[in-house]
């Protein structure tokens, strides 16, 4: 079993273990540095931030603690230092280039430079406290 912090080394590459259970439990996102032209870059691969729209936030047997696990998933993502590059296991619209400093091909579809990781955490933080007001209202009924 893999835990948070944890790192696993494959081919020369070492990978650290970043627990991220709110989009779903043990979801882990997995950060590394890469070199390339002489040049350091931190790299993630996506875990999973938020419960996806319409799984209940409350009285949820298959993740009893979905609320307070995506808080701590959000808390956590928001303190670390945005990595150079989020690699997205789907497409994404920055609504701009992608930086022109990062040595990937700038029309990617899947990537995020440090910019839009902070903006994403941002919509997402919103989308999830919006979702868990409403689920509250709809349980106080």
């Amino acid at each position: 079993m893999i835990a948070d912090g944890d790192t696993v080394t494959l081919g020369g590459v070492t990978l650290r273990a970043v627990w991220t259970p709110g989009h779903t439990q043990g979801a882990t996102m997995w950060m590394t540095t890469v070199e390339e032209n002489g040049a350091s870059y931190s790299v993630a691969f996506r875990g999973g931030e938020i419960p996806n729209d319409g799984v209940p936030l409350f009285d949820n047997p298959r993740h009893p603690n979905v609320v307070a696990d995506t808080q701590m998933t959000l808390q956590r993502l928001t303190s670390i230092e945005p990595p150079d590059l989020l690699l997205h296991n789907h497409p994404q619209r920055l609504g701009r280039p992608l930086d022109p400093a990062l040595p990937v091909n700038p029309s990617c579809h899947t990537c995020l430079d440090s910019a839009a990781w902070s903006d994403m955490l941002k919509t997402l933080a919103t989308h999830f406290a919006d979702n868990l007001q409403e689920a509250q209202a709809q349980r106080a009924k």
